[in-house]
């Protein structure tokens, strides 16, 4: 254990707690090297998102992301050997999950699996959750007395930290979402204008019979009520345009446009 994991583990607030490293290896049918990410202790709660299958139970045992498995050709149970390293190491995959980071070429294992294979292996950063009802500044400022010594530093990290790739889903998730709720929104505006064309002779008679302009787009927005599932603020502006254009229609030029 190193002297700085020992600090983390005899801190007061201490929770969970795991460390990490990532060396560089090869695989067969992969070009270039990938990272290889090995964990001291559980890092099942470090916000890694299970695909398939499950997380890392004893060494020997890897977990990969999707692309990785459609790179290599490989699945959960499938075995992959990592080169590079001062010996092969062969390793099992038990799990799928969702990191996007290095394009999806990396490989997640527990820190014993790669011992042998680099000796001098040790942890390059520190995960830790604090005990609830710990005060979170104070445990890292009292955590950092301790690691001043040592020359490393305890900062806030998570989700709420401001890391580039979740800042990038979350930016990627939004722009998503208004896309969808655009192609939703130009279709249900296409379907009105569509419908009130088709009904172009039947709106001509109305208007004929005394119909008021008020009267007429209130007919034409109560005939696609069925559409308010899309935004409010959307198909509304949908709806006026061509309810307008009824309204303005002359009764004579609608009486012909048959």
């Amino acid at each position: 254990m190193s002297a700085v994991a020992a600090a983390i583990k005899a801190a007061a607030g201490t929770g969970k707690y795991y460390g990490a490293t990532t060396v560089r290896a090869t695989v067969s049918g992969l070009t270039g090297a990938i990272d290889v990410t090995a964990f001291t202790g559980d890092a099942s709660w470090g916000g890694y998102t299970m695909v398939s299958g499950r997380w890392i139970g004893r060494p020997g045992e890897a977990v990969v992301p999707t692309p990785f498995l459609a790179a290599t050709g490989t699945r959960v149970g499938d075995t992959v050997t990592l080169n590079g390293l001062s010996e092969p190491v062969t390793v099992r995959i038990v799990g799928e999950v969702l990191d996007p980071r290095n394009d999806g070429m990396q490989v997640f294992t527990d820190a014993s699996t790669l011992r042998a294979a680099h000796p001098a292996l040790t942890e390059t950063s520190h995960h830790i959750a604090v005990r609830s009802g710990i005060d979170v500044t104070g445990y890292i400022d009292a955590l950092n007395r301790d690691l001043a010594p040592l020359e490393a530093t305890a900062r806030v990290g998570g989700p709420d930290a401001g890391g580039d790739m979740v800042v990038t889903l979350n930016a990627l998730s939004v722009t998503l979402t208004l896309m969808l709720v655009a192609v939703a929104a130009l279709g249900v505006l296409n379907g009105v204008l569509l419908d009130t064309r088709e009904r172009v002779r039947e709106i001509g008679v109305d208007k004929a019979l005394g119909m008021t302009p008020r009267q007429t787009i209130a007919m034409v927005l109560t005939s696609v009520a069925g559409a308010l599932g899309v935004p409010l603020g959307v198909t509304l502006h949908g709806w006026v345009l061509p309810a307008g254009w009824a309204a303005r229609a002359r009764t004579s030029t609608a009486l012909r446009t048959e």
